[in-house]
């Protein structure tokens, strides 16, 4: 119930009574599931310190590929958010490579690379990425009109 209440507080941007749900269901299990989730509320609170420690232990904790690759946006996500492009360009670039059969993280990694891509001005990377985006899932967010605004 801690875990549902606090994603559904998550959802109506109830940041902290979020987090205090989730730290809750997350002490009361062990489970490091919805730490991403976690860190995104401390994201939307200003706490850039707390998602880089959030971040820290996910990657100690042996999370699943999935918990991961969402706490590395988080992660990504309030680097940008700090002017601080390049770092989080350099923590999503490696993680997201191109596959022949990209699963929901992959596509998820290559939109958030283009748009850091395109905020440092690296319009051919942004648009070559927002294209593979495209290709794999046509509906996700706003990747194609994002791709015919670049062209």
């Amino acid at each position: 119930m801690r875990e549902l209440y606090g994603l559904t507080l998550y959802r109506l941007d109830n940041w902290k009574g979020a987090l205090r749900e989730l730290r809750a269901f997350s002490e009361l299990t062990g489970s490091v599931d919805q730490c991403p989730v976690a860190a995104d509320c401390e994201r939307a609170l200003g706490h850039h310190d707390r998602v880089a420690e959030i971040w820290s232990d996910l990657r100690r904790a042996g999370a699943s590929s999935d918990v991961v690759t969402e706490g590395r946006l988080v992660m990504a996500g309030s680097l940008a958010d700090r002017g601080r492009i390049d770092e989080a360009i350099a923590l999503v670039r490696p993680a997201a490579r191109h596959v022949h059969r990209p699963q929901e993280r992959h596509v998820r990694q290559w939109y958030l690379l283009a748009d850091l891509y395109e905020r440092s001005g690296d319009i051919p990377r942004a648009r070559e990425l927002f294209g593979r985006v495209v290709a794999a899932d046509p509906e996700l967010s706003d990747a194609a009109e994002r791709l015919a605004a670049l062209r």
